[in-house]
């Protein structure tokens, strides 16, 4: 009975070994693995590059027109300081006298005109020139432009 009770303590000491091991076993912490380190990748920011700008086309000056002759009718002509008969008288001209047209009225009736002997420029009823002138290439003057040249 000797051996069999060594063999049962054996046996009994293996158990306990096996529970302690298993115990040990489960309340030991496993190794975790440290961290895997992750790259940041920083790009630079792009500089842009400089671009190509087209320099602007020198556009030829226009060529000026040719100012208009204008040849009043064979009478003596007031040019006044405005567009109507309204205003003053600055100069008369001796008919057939050419004056050179500047600009036309808004509804045609008088012309803008530089004439000889006359102190500034003043304005011709469009009635008093020669039909034959033509007047087409003469600028129309707007209403807001008309009063910046009445008076001169």
């Amino acid at each position: 009975m000797e051996i069999r009770l060594s063999h049962a303590l054996m046996g009994l000491g293996a158990l306990i070994a096996l529970a302690l091991f298993g115990f040990l076993a489960s309340s030991v912490i496993a190794p975790t693995q440290p961290p895997m380190p992750t790259a940041t990748v920083t790009l630079p920011t792009p500089t842009p590059s400089p671009t190509w700008t087209p320099r602007p086309t020198a556009i030829p000056s226009p060529t000026p027109t040719p100012p208009v002759q204008a040849l009043p009718q064979p009478i003596r002509s007031n040019l006044r300081s405005g567009p109507g008969l309204d205003f003053n008288v600055v100069a008369t001209i001796a008919g057939d006298t050419p004056v050179e047209v500047i600009a036309r009225s808004p509804d045609d009736d008088w012309l803008l005109v530089r004439a000889p002997g006359a102190p500034s420029l003043a304005w011709l009823s469009a009635s008093l020139v020669d039909p034959a002138t033509d007047l087409a290439a003469v600028p129309r003057l707007s209403e807001a432009d008309l009063a910046s040249v009445v008076g001169q």
